[in-house]
């Protein structure tokens, strides 16, 4: 299935908000907007009666369940610059969910940082946005593994930092506020290289990947981590970036629900459905990532 989104103009975007759009390189397209065109390309999915009685009663009674993403995150979850909607595989598998489920779906964006406080608030019942399974996340939420992640490192076509993925010691690297790659990735490698004696990495925070990518793009840090999927769509799209390799962990990432909510159960086998189906690989290769497509809906406590 071809790709649905057109990409120009998105890292422009948001360079705009940075105050960088002056650095941004000449390869990006300051005229255009992102356009979708996923409506001649959508998926029908039917309510299955049986998944939807799974539901808690409070969600069943108002018929909708609030889901939270993230943004500057493609082909995830980015804005189409000319409808202001969200796009990208969360939006869709979301959608799709809701729709087994039997109920509205509403969406929101956050921050990563702002994700969890929001879940326990009851401003979110459900966080569809690239999250690592870590334990400090499984103390306060459930987990449905959804897809596979890893920990990539970008840096500007030629590196011409000199950045090495097994020495990023002494760099300035760009992650996003309240990732994984902030909060585990990089510390720990910084704490090796202080260990072997070397410089600590300069670890710089950012609100979105794609602003941390823009930052390497202008010259101010000299590379950024960010999850696998998201890095290698900003290959295709934008000429002046290469990846130099992966660091840290790999493995799945998941949908978080707050634990006493009780929505683990109707999303796990929402999710399940859409994989039995075949809705879950079309849904995968419509955003380009088919071959990190996980076998099982598995829910972690």
């Amino acid at each position: 299935m071809r790709n649905s989104i057109k990409f120009i103009g998105l890292l422009t975007t948001v360079g705009l908000g940075l105050g960088l759009a002056a650095c941004a390189p000449a390869a990006v397209d300051t005229s255009a907007s992102s356009e979708s065109d996923t409506a001649a390309e959508a998926i029908t999915v039917e309510k299955v009666d049986e998944i939807a009685a799974l539901l808690p009663a409070d969600i069943a009674d108002k018929g909708y369940m609030q889901v939270v993403t993230t943004l500057g995150m493609a082909p995830m979850n980015f804005p189409n610059t000319k409808t202001n909607e969200v796009e990208g595989f969360n939006p869709d598998l979301s959608q799709a969910v809701a729709d087994v489920l039997g109920i509205e779906r509403k969406l929101d964006t956050a921050t990563i940082d702002q994700i969890i406080p929001g879940i326990d608030a009851k401003k979110y019942d459900v966080a569809f946005a690239n999250m690592a399974i870590t334990p400090e996340r499984l103390e306060v939420l459930d987990l449905v593994e959804y897809y596979l992640s890893s920990s990539q490192v970008g840096v500007k076509q030629g590196n011409p930092e000199n950045v090495s993925i097994d020495d990023l010691c002494g760099h300035a690297v760009g992650v996003s506020n309240g990732s994984f790659q902030l909060n585990v990735v990089l510390p720990e490698i910084s704490d090796a290289c202080v260990a072997d004696g070397k410089q600590a990495i300069d670890i710089q925070a950012y609100p979105d990947q794609q602003k941390a990518l823009l930052a390497v793009l202008s010259g101010r840090i000299s590379a950024a981590t960010m999850d696998g999927p998201i890095l290698q769509y900003l290959m295709t799209k934008e000429p002046e970036i290469e990846a130099i390799g992966k660091v840290g962990p790999s493995g799945p990432s998941a949908i978080g629900t707050g634990k006493e909510s009780g929505m683990s159960p109707a999303i796990t086998a929402a999710l399940q459905h859409l994989m039995d189906t075949g809705v879950y690989d079309e849904l995968l290769a419509k955003w380009g990532i088919q071959d990190l497509g996980v076998e099982e809906a598995k829910v972690l406590r």
